[in-house]
């Protein structure tokens, strides 16, 4: 068995499907499912049950991944500690972040390492807290950078500093000439809030203190980006934090209204195993997101 038959494997039975393993492993499902079929010919064994939508393991296949997921972290063990032998920076770096600095600061500082360690390949992906956390528990991911964070007995979290909340409004709004808004308008002018379609709980994206001035909700997004559009647009008012919009109001496409007495910021941190020694390219990005979070705030 080759390697990247190893990680197809992998990805297919972790996805649950052809078409999951086939984004994960980088290639069209065509050709994930021709080598699953190849591996099944060589092994001599069916390694999953079809069907339709879904694809699950069969008794050979549950052995079989226990076994490949063991190789795949012993080739990564294997090549941190040859990287550290050697004192190189290189090798793949698998990255989650959410929105905010995934718009932000995460470009900023891959573009900082990448520059001084071209051996790096970052492999980045988009997530927010609740879905990272096992994914680095189970040494599928390197790192994570986030906002806020929830704590986890086996995550270290290393705050790289805060950002504070803006109250904003975009050119057209009634409210952007002024620049200040009092207590009464909070209600009066509706506010674009963060909604997650598959998750209970609101993450960390907005904090803002609905306890004491509570917001009319006039529409609620999954896409950071689409709030600060709909921000923008003059629609709603918007509350982000200030270092994902930080361009917007430096070109005044977007004002910050003074006149509440919140005090909401937002840590920045990057999320690494507690019990484990960040590998030579892992401490890099980590040492340029420091660097690049300082300019930025």
């Amino acid at each position: 068995m080759e390697l990247t038959t190893i990680r197809q494997f992998v990805h297919v039975a972790e996805s649950g499907s052809f078409v999951g393993g086939a984004r994960r492993s980088h290639v069209t499902p065509p050709a994930i499912t021709k080598a699953i079929k190849k591996l099944e010919a060589e092994l001599e064994t069916a390694l999953f049950f079809r069907t339709t939508r879904r694809v699950r393991l069969t008794a050979a296949g549950e052995v079989l991944l226990a076994r490949c997921q063991r190789i795949l972290r012993e080739v990564e063990a294997a090549r941190a500690e040859l990287d550290g032998l050697s004192g190189g920076v290189s090798g793949e770096l698998r990255i989650a972040a959410n929105e905010v600095l995934s718009l932000s600061l995460l470009p900023k500082a891959i573009a900082r390492l990448v520059g001084e360690h071209p051996g790096v390949r970052p492999r980045c992906y988009e997530m927010v807290p609740g879905r990272f956390e096992p994914l680095l528990v189970e040494g599928r991911l390197d790192l994570a950078c986030t906002i806020g964070g929830r704590g986890h007995p086996e995550l270290r979290q290393i705050v790289l500093g805060h950002s504070p909340g803006c109250l904003v409004c975009g050119p057209t709004h009634p409210l952007f000439a002024r620049g200040s808004i009092c207590e009464a308008e909070i209600e009066r002018y509706p506010s674009v809030v963060p909604e997650f379609f598959d998750l209970e709980h609101l993450p960390v994206l907005d904090q803002f203190p609905d306890s004491r001035w509570p917001r009319r909700v006039g529409a609620t997004i999954e896409l950071l980006q689409m709030g600060v559009q709909l921000t923008l647009d003059g629609a709603y008012l918007g509350f982000f934090p200030r270092v994902s919009i930080a361009e917007h109001l430096a070109a005044g496409r977007l004002r910050a209204l003074d006149g509440l007495e919140q005090q909401v910021s937002f840590a920045l941190s990057v999320v690494v195993r507690a019990n484990e020694t960040p590998r030579p390219a892992c401490a890099a990005l980590i040492e340029a997101l420091r660097l690049e979070a300082r300019a930025l705030l």
